[in-house]
């Protein structure tokens, strides 16, 4: 049985339920309806808190999903200065991604900046994304992206965006999974595409805003290292490890 409920994603169009619950910081995960009670199927992504989704469980009793985790310490001028947590769920046609970290070090005063990603994918398709970023526990920015009425949907610190017309396959969120093809990456803390330029062929650099690239490197399937070049700091992401578990 679940340890605890963690988060409830509803596709109302494909009439899609997953259920991710962890159990010693570790996912223990079993979708199956007959184990919950209704009453279980109350909570939604604290990510997406406007969101609102109608349930509806359908003819669907169960499906089996499979789950990869990978972590990162984030290295500055050598010493380990935080964490990333990347989560990915895969079924056959949907996918989910999340992204959390924490970093904390030393520039003219103690700086600490989190940062979480919820993507959600639908046979290949970005459906919703939402981003949180905070410095000193303050909210500094927050991204909600949703495709509605065959477009998107876009929501920038509270300020609605030109909308974006034609369906989005790949973002920031899956990358530490999935190496992207070469087409313009989209941004969900952005709510833009940035463009993609592979140096070889195991890394790639995603130019920022602000004209500054974040460089990428892949080996044994998964993103091993990210350079992560900031105004007020460069910072490493060097990868410690993945699991895979299938349910």
């Amino acid at each position: 049985m679940l340890a605890w409920l963690q988060s409830v994603i509803i596709f109302n169009e494909k009439t899609r339920l997953l259920l991710e619950g962890f159990h010693d910081g570790k996912i223990s995960v079993k979708v199956s309806l007959d184990l919950v009670t209704f009453n279980a199927i109350l909570f939604l992504l604290d990510m997406i808190k406007k969101t609102i989704f109608i349930i509806v469980v359908g003819l669907l009793l169960s499906f089996e999903v499979s789950a990869q985790n990978i972590q990162y310490k984030v290295l500055w001028r050598g010493d380990s200065v935080g964490y990333i947590d990347a989560k990915k769920l895969d079924s056959l046609d949907f996918k989910v991604f999340t992204i959390k970290s924490k970093v904390g070090f030393w520039f003219f005063g103690k700086k600490i900046i989190e940062s979480r990603y919820v993507s959600v994918y639908a046979d290949g398709q970005l459906m919703e994304s939402s981003t949180t970023h905070r410095r000193d526990g303050k909210l500094k920015e927050k991204t909600n992206v949703r495709w509605v009425d065959n477009q998107y949907e876009v929501v920038v610190n509270e300020k609605l965006k030109e909308p974006i017309s034609y369906p989005i396959t790949q973002s920031i969120a899956q990358i530490y999974f999935d190496k992207p093809s070469p087409d313009p990456l989209f941004s969900e803390r952005y709510g833009i595409f940035l463009p993609l330029n592979f140096t070889d062929d195991f890394s790639f650099q995603i130019e920022k805003p602000d004209g500054r690239n974040n460089t990428y490197t892949f080996g044994n399937e998964y993103c091993n290292l990210v350079e992560v070049d900031n105004l007020w700091a460069k910072l490493y992401f060097v990868r410690l490890n993945d699991t895979s578990t299938d349910f």
